[in-house]
């Protein structure tokens, strides 16, 4: 019985050396956060695997991306649309595929950054499938 309490101890202290140095460190695994005043502008767009995916300097305000702000070819996303943000908020995966054969235009209004930024241009043209283009 004595060995089963040193055996008690030795973990209940061990566990709570973890939980103190845990708790003096911050996880930013996940969360957004603001720019230091950078500009809130597209990196890059990947049309490959019948998925638009969007870069973004700084991170996106999830609740500005609707299927409605965003156009392809003219025309509203369907509002079944998926999409998708990754833990950063700087990467935006929309569930649409470019129309084979042809040159597309991707509109984006009203897309805000998580402070409150205007994206910086909102018209991407000349996008076929199956492409990367990164914009400096």
């Amino acid at each position: 019985m004595n060995q089963l309490k040193k055996i008690f101890i030795v973990v209940l202290m061990g566990l709570c050396a973890v939980l103190a140095a845990q708790s003096d460190s911050q996880s930013y695994h996940g969360k957004r956060m603001n720019s230091n005043g950078s500009a809130f502008e597209i990196v890059f767009i990947s049309t490959e695997n019948g998925i638009i995916q969007l870069g973004f300097s700084i991170p996106v305000n999830p609740q500005s991306v609707r299927p409605e702000n965003i156009f392809l070819n003219g025309n509203p996303l369907n509002n079944n649309t998926a999409i998708k943000f990754n833990k950063t908020g700087k990467i935006v995966e929309i569930g649409a595929a470019l129309p084979a054969g042809v040159v597309s235009v991707l509109v984006i209004r009203e897309v805000r950054s998580f402070d409150d930024q205007e994206l910086a241009t909102e018209e991407l043209d000349e996008l076929v499938p199956d492409e990367t283009i990164e914009y400096k």
